[in-house]
């Protein structure tokens, strides 16, 4: 909440950006939940969740890494909660035929928790 108050100029020109992206942020979450919804035999039990990383963390991460907007490739993320583990990669399979990972950008922290 401070960010805004802290980094007026920052958070104005970040949150017009995101705005830009609202409605991409809004098909590609609806095209996954939908997808989940028609089964590929993923039996999950919490439900599916979309969202979208809030402003400070992508400014955070800008900072961190030296990136400009364009070059933060996670503000959307989507979480499937599964039966069991190998439902894990059914789902991972299922977003992936969705949506390609990017080579050399992609971490598999279902093998390798963070």
């Amino acid at each position: 909440m401070s960010f805004k108050y802290l980094h007026p100029n920052r958070y104005a020109v970040l949150s017009r950006r995101l705005k830009l992206r609202a409605a991409t942020a809004a098909k590609c979450l609806a095209r996954c939940s939908k997808r989940y919804g028609n089964g590929w035999g993923v039996k999950y039990s919490g439900g599916r969740t979309g969202r979208e990383k809030n402003i400070y963390s992508i400014y955070k991460k800008m900072q961190s890494k030296s990136l400009a907007f364009a070059e933060v490739l996670d503000i959307y993320g989507f979480r499937v909660l599964v039966n069991d583990f190998a439902s894990c990669y059914i789902a991972l399979g299922a977003l992936h035929g969705l949506y390609k990972p990017i080579p050399g950008k992609f971490k598999d922290y279902i093998a390798i928790p963070k």
